[in-house]
């Protein structure tokens, strides 16, 4: 599961994190020499009973339609005749704007956890009963959830995550960027994907999945939210590339039993989580685990994957 792959120059530890150009090779090549690569036609022909598969074999995704996929990710993916599974946001597509997650990541690489905080806080509407909203957050969950980061930076994206009203955080967030960043519909005409990019893509054999609509977690909608939320994207990919099988990942993984009845009236089959492990025959084929990039290694060397 990949998201940023960048080249070195402008990478930030504070915000925009992800691999470079390098370290994405680096590990493709791994991939190949241990592994046997899958497309998402193999691949769904193995989930479904219908043809066997390696038994070491590898299905590369990409998580939030970003253009970083386009400039360096599709070129290296062809350069060894490699097919990837990319899951696009409708949003960016349909009505371009800097989605909260990635504007998060921006604002952090400008000021840090503390300073993003409190300018938060500063356009961030009192709440009825009058305390703060870091009341909300959960410090042992958001410490657990985002264990790879530093606990402030931790509650930071606990409250924009989980804690804060949808609508709040979105307005919020928004107020905040453009402040500091400038026209949000600019910065995602940069960020991500665009249809023509995405429609070559898929003309080159890539696989265009659902990644959601809004890219908002499902856990926090309601269930009738969630049900227009996945219809929407599902219409909008049928309507614009073809009313074929897509398989969907979850926005930030997050799922229950109410999303996954939802996946099966939007007419998705499959999808994906951000669950770490191996995908065998006996995996919910609506919730399917991955790997994280960063966790490939440690993948690779414990050989975890029979």
């Amino acid at each position: 599961m990949y998201h940023y792959v960048r080249q070195s120059a402008g990478m930030d530890e504070a915000g925009v994190r992800g691999l470079t150009v390098q370290q994405f090779e680096k590990q493709l090549d791994a991939f190949c020499q241990m592994m046997e690569p899958l497309d998402w036609l193999g691949f769904h022909h193995w989930l479904c009973g219908s043809r066997t598969a390696p038994e070491r074999s590898f299905v590369l995704t990409f998580d939030d339609g970003l253009k970083d996929h386009w400039q360096h990710v599709i070129p290296a993916l062809e350069r060894r005749r490699l097919r990837g599974l990319f899951f696009v946001p409708g949003a960016v597509l349909d009505r371009p704007r800097m989605l909260s997650a990635h504007a998060v990541h921006l604002l952090l690489s400008r000021l840090g956890d503390a300073t993003l905080l409190n300018e938060l806080l500063a356009v961030l509407p009192d709440r009825e009963d009058g305390r703060s909203w870091m009341d909300l957050v959960d410090r042992y969950a958001a410490e657990t959830t985002w264990h790879y980061e530093p606990p402030a930076r931790a509650h930071l994206k606990y409250l924009l995550t989980m804690a804060l009203p949808v609508d709040i955080r979105r307005d919020a967030v928004e107020r905040v960027f453009e402040k500091q960043w400038g026209s949000s519909r600019h910065w995602a005409r940069q960020w991500y994907l665009n249809w023509e990019e995405v429609r070559t893509m898929q003309s080159m054999g890539h696989t265009i999945g659902a990644h959601g609509y809004a890219h908002e977690p499902y856990t926090r909608l309601s269930h009738e939210e969630r049900r227009a939320d996945m219809s929407r994207v599902a219409q909008l990919l049928a309507d614009r590339l073809g009313n074929e099988s897509r398989p969907l990942s979850f926005p930030f993984g997050r799922f229950n039993d109410d999303t996954l009845e939802a996946c099966r009236e939007a007419g998705f089959e499959f999808a994906f989580t951000t669950e770490r492990a191996c995908v065998r025959t006996r995996c919910h084929n609506l919730s399917l685990p991955r790997v994280d990039a960063a966790e490939v290694g440690d993948v690779l060397q414990e050989a975890v994957c029979p």
